[in-house]
């Protein structure tokens, strides 16, 4: 190898240690619960699948709503009508196109309503997005 002017030559020294072996070793499936067996933390409380409906108290399968929308050129903002948007709502939102040097900023919830879609600054071209309300 040979020296390359304005490079200087460096030298590290490593130290290297063992480290002893524990006298006990576990075998990792003692350590696995299965999913199955409970929950994965008794502290929180588990939210079920279902629901019961207020008037029959019958189980009813959990409604989980998706769908598309646009943002067309110059808005900021677009709001979507869905009569499932509740206050404990999680509205997660895709852009499916380029809307220019923008990013959404915030989605607000109307219950019973819908919820609308807030972007940076007003879309340079039109986007499509998708969204899925939890």
């Amino acid at each position: 190898m040979q020296n390359k002017p304005g490079l200087a030559r460096r030298t590290t020294k490593v130290r290297l240690q063992v480290v002893p072996k524990p006298e006990e070793t576990h075998r990792t499936e003692e350590f696995i619960t299965p999913v199955s067996d409970g929950a994965t933390n008794p502290g929180l409380p588990a939210a079920d699948e279902t629901k019961k409906s207020a008037e029959t108290g019958v189980a009813e399968p959990r409604v989980e709503m998706s769908g598309s929308a646009t943002f067309e050129s110059g808005q900021s903002e677009v709001a979507v009508a869905n009569v499932h948007v509740t206050v404990s709502s999680v509205v997660v939102v895709m852009l499916a196109g380029d809307p220019g040097p923008v990013v959404v900023q915030y989605v607000s919830l109307q219950p019973r309503t819908g919820f609308t879609v807030h972007l940076s600054a007003p879309a340079k071209n039109r986007t499509p997005f998708n969204y899925r309300i939890l």
